[in-house]
């Protein structure tokens, strides 16, 4: 597709997108317009293709976007139709309906100043009629002029470019024509319906008097034309120009938008009464009328004064008794006659002209009431030909349209299977179950509601016919009981008494049935969807139902979906909402064609019973009255017909339905093409993921076989901590030997590899810690005194000296020194006679708290616990110890509370007191 660079326009013919670009139609500042050919629905369209440019201005594409989606939902015979927006090539565009009939322009050009005035007026009507229901939704057309109002082929006004001018709502831009632009649009100000029938007066001035109400010698001039004063009157330049004219038009062009017609109601009611004054309405028919066409007899007088029957123009001689003297003989001689012979002869050929007059106003008498008979049978046999004949064009154009909207809404159903078969194909194993939900989705609700629609549509109309058989069963039976009654027949009365003929009654059984069975015209793709409907719903599992096992299953990891495959329900519900559209039209078009179906049997008995009529001599007014009724019948269908049709497509969901089937080829193809990109790219990260799992599975696998080595690591080195503690107990810490027990556990914490392994050394190094610290607290007992009155007086690493209580000898009354003696540590800790003391050491100096031991809360609580130890491990034996230790334990815990975690561990069978909050 070739453009030209300077024009910006399209080479034709081109393909466009689903259309084709048949030839230019014109083009402006904005782009082109094209006579262009909908490949899908194969109707002409008036496509407008924007500039590039201003493709590449998101912001503008936006607008105009919503701006032509507000103008398509516009329906009004003077409106020309938007049927859809896209993007081709970088080129936004509208497609629109073709409107053939020429333009006001073009008028203008051709009839300059000289337009009929009510030709004028009546597209004025129009064009504010259309432009009223855009009102109603709140739309300003915004450059109303001639170019933009062009005709139907039956010389209807419609108004184009409603998508284009609508967007200068949120323009920095002037958009208008000089011409017919708004004052309030010069002046940037916000426009309403007001600066609509500014315009629209404008282009209505222009069009009667052939000049622009404000001209000047360019744009700025004629624009600014309209601040200096008001117009002229129409009547002022061209003078056949009614005056009420002049008012209606001026107002529409009042500078000042609150001294124009507030509303179009307003407006609509001036240019219907113009237009009523300026055409008298016809008096309307009651029904069709047949009139006969003849030549009524003329009458003169002759001089005899006698009346002669002339037709037309036809000169008959008359007599003149001045002329009668003389009668010629036998012998072609004169001879005069007598008075009473003169007079004899005049009142013959009085009485033979009167009887000649007689007989041929008889005979002119029948002939013409033969002819009146023949011309009122003609007229009523050529308008049932007419109207037979226009209800046949109409019953096939509804059944053409009934094929292609079938055709039409059948389409994205059948792309839809197809993609949906290539897409299977295209998903991974992973995805298809995930997917099947999104891209086979069952009959949505329109369906159903589509079907109960119809099925109301046929159960009426079976209503309606049996009222009418009714109806005409009872007008018949009243017939016959009055015939009875004028012939004294009662008997024959009975037979005439059937309520409803058998055919009607047969229809009006029928016709919910098949409603029900069938409620669409082309009733198999109704039982198509209902045995779709019932296909998934025996492939639905019943909801009721519980699983036959109870057995936990591991829960189905969640695949994620390409965004494209949700789409594909969005997709479906267009389909379906298609398939909905033809089950209701199919209905409608069924019924009303149905309303046609007597159109031959009115026809054929009415011809037969008029020419029967004629050959029984039947007069005109006979035949009249006759014909009058399948006239009527016939008119009644041939009006209710084509209103019928235009009134079913004209409904928004089929105009829904079209918009949508001739746009999902195209919808279909880009989310097919974003799911096969999806998908591609799915699979990669898809593959990449199961690496990746495979990758994180061995490593999480070797580090769980490094955990379990660790663990078994941790518990060996554990366990030999606990052992070499109990191993230092025989061999270290019963003779005392605190520091070579802390270096022989330094030295195997050295060996460990595990955090744990040296932390449980550190542990069991702890507990040496606290006995030695209960040790180094008894080396600074100096001072210490027993119950029994003995002292402390020498504390050291060797041991302890102890001196006895001085006395007096009660026998000698002198007083008497202490022995002294010294203790070991090993003959402390482990001679039964010196356990005694060091309980009491233990009592006196620990228990009572880190003041008797001059020491911090730490150091006093570690030898606290240290004594609970040696008591557990050095000291078992010692009658006693087993209820020493949890005092000593508690009393530790108590004092300095970190060493809970210490007590927890190595004392599990005492209960520790609660923390002190």
């Amino acid at each position: 597709m070739a453009e030209n660079e300077e024009t910006n326009t399209i080479q034709t013919p081109a393909d466009f997108g689903q259309f084709v670009l048949e030839k230019e139609l014109g083009h402006g500042g904005m782009g082109s317009v094209y006579l262009g050919r909908d490949k899908m629905l194969e109707r002409p369209v008036a496509i407008k293709v924007m500039l590039k440019s201003m493709g590449a201005d998101a912001e503008f594409v936006e607008r105009f976007k919503r701006e032509a989606q507000a103008a398509a939902r516009l329906n009004h015979p003077n409106i020309a139709q938007i049927y859809s927006f896209s993007i081709q090539d970088g080129q936004p565009y509208i497609a629109m309906e073709l409107v053939s009939g020429g333009s006001l322009d073009k008028e203008m050009a051709q009839n300059p100043g000289t337009l009929d005035p009510v030709h004028v007026m009546t597209v004025g009507k129009q064009v504010a009629e259309g432009l009223s229901l855009a009102a109603q939704s709140g739309l300003v057309h915004g450059d109303v002029k001639p170019e933009n109002i062009l005709f139907d082929e039956d010389g209807n006004a419609k108004l184009v470019d409603f998508g284009l001018a609508a967007m200068q709502g949120d323009s920095s831009e002037i958009w208008g024509t000089p011409y017919y632009i708004s004052p309030e649009k010069v002046r940037r100000q916000k426009i309403d319906l007001r600066a609509d029938i500014y315009s629209l007066g404008g282009t209505l001035y222009h069009a009667l008097t052939g000049v622009a109400p404000f001209e000047g010698a360019d744009a700025t001039e004629v624009v600014t034309a309209r601040f200096n004063g008001p117009a002229k009157k129409p009547s002022e330049i061209r003078p056949d120009i009614p005056a009420e004219l002049d008012s209606i038009l001026l107002r529409m062009l009042e500078l000042e938008p609150a001294m124009r017609y507030p509303t179009y109601e307003s407006l609509l009611s001036d240019l219907n009464r113009f237009l009523a004054n300026a055409r008298p309405a016809k008096k309307a028919s009651s029904g069709p009328r047949v009139k006969l066409k003849g030549k009524k007899p003329k009458m003169r007088l002759s001089a005899e004064g006698g009346a002669e029957a002339i037709s037309g123009d036809e000169e008959i001689p008359s007599f003149n008794v001045d002329d009668i003297a003389d009668i010629e003989n036998g012998d072609g001689e004169k001879k005069g006659l007598s008075l009473g012979a003169m007079v004899g002869l005049v009142a013959a050929g009085v009485v033979l002209l009167i009887l000649v007059i007689t007989g041929s106003l008889i005979w002119y008498v029948h002939a013409t009431k033969v002819g009146e008979a023949k011309e009122a049978h003609s007229i009523i046999s050529s308008t049932m030909v007419k109207e037979r004949k226009a209800i046949d064009t109409t019953s096939e154009a509804i059944g053409k349209y009934v094929s292609e909207f079938a055709e039409m809404t059948a389409k994205p159903e059948k792309e839809m299977k197809a993609a949906v078969v290539k897409l299977r194909n295209m998903l991974s194993d992973e995805m298809k179950a995930a997917a099947e939900p999104l891209i086979d989705v069952a009959p949505t609700k329109d369906i159903e509601e589509a079907i109960a629609y119809t099925n109301s549509l046929y159960t009426a109309a079976a209503a309606q016919a049996e009222a009418v058989a009714n109806a005409a069963a009872a007008e018949e039976k009243a017939k016959v009981e009055d015939a009875n009654s004028a012939t004294n027949a009662p008997a024959n009365a009975a037979s005439s008494t059937n309520a409803v003929p058998a055919d009607a009654k047969a229809a009006v059984t029928n016709a919910p049935a098949a409603a029900v069975a069938a409620p669409a015209g082309k009733k198999e793709d109704a039982k198509a969807v209902e045995a779709k409907k019932e296909e998934v719903k025996k492939e639905e599992p019943a909801a009721e139902e519980p699983p036959a096992q109870e057995e936990e299953k591991e829960e189905t990891p969640k695949v994620q979906l390409p965004s494209s495959i949700t789409q594909f329900s969005e997709l479906w519900n267009d389909v379906y909402f298609c398939i909905a559209a033809n089950i209701r039209l199919q209905a409608e078009l069924d019924i009303l064609l149905d309303s046609a179906k007597d159109v031959k049997k009115i026809h054929d008995e009415a011809m037969a019973k008029l020419n029967a009529m004629l050959a029984e001599g039947s007069l005109k007014d006979d035949i009249n009255a006759y014909g009058t009724k399948p006239v009527k019948d016939l008119e009644k269908i041939m009006v209710a017909l084509p209103d019928g049709f235009e009134s079913t497509k004209a409904k928004k969901w089929v105009e829904l339905a079209r918009r949508k089937s001739s746009t999902f080829s195209s919808r279909l193809k880009r989310i097919m093409e974003l799911a096969d990109r999806q998908i591609a790219a799915a699979k990669i990260r898809a593959e990449r993921a199961a690496k990746e799992a495979a990758e994180k599975a061995a490593k999480e696998a070797a580090a769980a076989k490094e955990a379990e080595e660790r663990k078994l690591k941790i518990e060996e080195e554990t366990a030999k901590a606990q052992s070499r503690f109990e191993e230092l107990v025989n061999q270290r810490l019963k003779y005392l030997d605190w520091d070579p027990a802390i270096r022989q556990l330094d030295q195997l914490a050295k060996d460990f590899v595990t955090i744990e392994g040296k932390e449980a050394v550190r542990i069991q190094k702890k507990k040496i810690q606290c006995m030695k610290s209960m040790h180094s607290i008894m080396m600074r007992s100096r001072g210490f005194r027993f119950p029994d009155g003995s002292t402390i007086v020498k504390a050291d690493s060797n041991g302890i000296t102890v001196k006895g209580r001085d006395y007096t000898d009660r026998k000698t009354k002198k007083k008497v020194v202490g022995k002294q003696q010294n203790i070991d540590w090993k003959k402390l800790y482990f001679r039964e006679e010196n356990r005694g003391k060091l309980s009491r050491m233990i009592n006196g100096l620990l228990l009572k708290g880190p003041e008797a031991t001059k020491s911090g809360p730490m150091v006093w609580s570690d030898a606290t616990l240290g004594a609970a130890l040696t008591m557990q491990t050095l000291l078992s034996d010692v009658a006693g110890a087993e209820g020493f230790i949890p005092v000593l334990v508690n009393k530790a815990v108590k004092g300095f509370e970190p060493n809970r975690k210490y007590a927890e561990m190595w004392f599990k069978d005492v209960k520790l007191e609660q923390e002190e909050l």
